[in-house]
């Protein structure tokens, strides 16, 4: 895979965010357009460097073997449900031996879906990976996202924040590919059709991207298919790194749509 900043073409999605890896470090995904890819893609990454490493919820994902609702990036990757008996002596043995677990509590309203853990597994979680990567944010397969009050939920804990965005969103009708499209401000909004500076708007939003946002705030611009995709990301990327905000692009390989 290929990824990119503004200024140059990456490897690897760490390296391409400038994420700093520590022992640790919790990173939290928000936003829309391929939060679950980012995170098994970086899990994936930080586990073939030593890292284990282990993803958890802090609002609603699919719940893997469960037919139709499997997000196609949990292949591979071991799944702990945390409110089964000794589920939690399974995760240090799955660490040590493929370094990659996702860990969630079953969601008792969807038998497709999968919750947060409670604050005592989240610690148990925290203290036996190296990594934790969060998924803080619903955005219901959509592209873009501006949240609900309540939203996204970031762990205190969080070192990182990476806020995510589909750039298939461009040019098409704001109320089809935006998660609450009617609750972005009316300053933001430019016309009917998602645009390049609105996709930059929303990111950069206190209330929009970086809101509840920890540590480090980083962009994704996920979805860059083709050589125009390309080319908008990088403008987009110079915007907001006139903004100061640090951001990468590239296409992850089991986009949400």
């Amino acid at each position: 895979m290929v990824y990119g900043n503004h200024l140059e073409q990456k490897t690897t999605l760490t390296e391409a965010l400038s994420v700093t890896i520590t022992p640790g470090s919790v990173i939290t995904a928000v936003g829309a357009g391929g939060k679950t890819s980012l995170l098994f893609t970086l899990g994936r990454e930080l586990a073939a460097s030593g890292y284990r490493t282990v993803i958890t919820t802090t609002t609603h994902m699919g719940r893997p073997c469960s037919g139709t609702a499997d997000h196609p990036a949990y292949q591979g990757v071991s799944f702990v449900c945390m409110h089964e008996k000794e589920a939690r002596e399974r995760i240090p043995t799955l660490l040590a031996s493929e370094k990659l677990v996702f860990a969630a509590a079953p969601d008792p309203e969807n038998a497709c879906k999968v919750t947060a853990p409670s604050a005592e597994d989240f610690i148990y979680l925290r203290e036996q990976a190296d990594i934790l990567l969060v998924e803080g944010d619903g955005s219901r397969r959509l592209p873009l996202k501006w949240p609900a009050p309540w939203e996204p939920v970031i762990p205190e804990a969080t070192a990182c924040t990476v806020c995510v965005a589909g750039l298939s969103a461009l040019g098409r009708p704001c109320h089809e590919v935006i998660y609450r499209a009617e609750d972005i401000p009316n300053e933001f909004s430019s016309g009917d059709q998602v645009t390049e500076e609105l996709i930059a708007s929303i990111l950069s939003a206190p209330e929009g991207g970086r809101k509840n946002a920890r540590g480090a705030f980083r962009v994704f611009l996920n979805q860059a298919d083709s050589p125009e995709l390309q080319h908008a990301a990088l403008r987009i990327l110079k915007t907001l790194d006139g903004a100061g905000i640090v951001g990468a692009w590239g296409t992850l390989q089991q986009d949400e749509v």
